[in-house]
């Protein structure tokens, strides 16, 4: 396994976020999720302690709420 690269990392988020001007919100929403889980999966891989834990722990609680939000907008609840 090699490590990503700056510019692997830089053209993984482009296309997470690319179209974020023109797209519907759900699915900005569900990008940004998306994108959290992967910092969050990243997180776990790359450090061990208690400090990146609890950081890797509000990815993912972001990444929830974020897929949470994208739902209710899909079935138009979200306000």
């Amino acid at each position: 396994y090699s490590f990503p690269t700056r510019r692997s990392s830089d053209l993984l988020l482009d296309t997470i976020l690319q179209g974020i001007s023109t797209a519907e919100f759900a699915d900005v929403l569900f990008r940004a999720s998306a994108f959290a889980r992967v910092v969050a999966a990243g997180r776990v891989r790359l450090t061990d302690d208690h400090h990146s834990a609890l950081s890797t722990s509000r990815f993912l609680d972001l990444a929830r709420d974020l897929e949470t939000a994208a739902r209710l907008e899909l079935d138009g609840k979200l306000g």
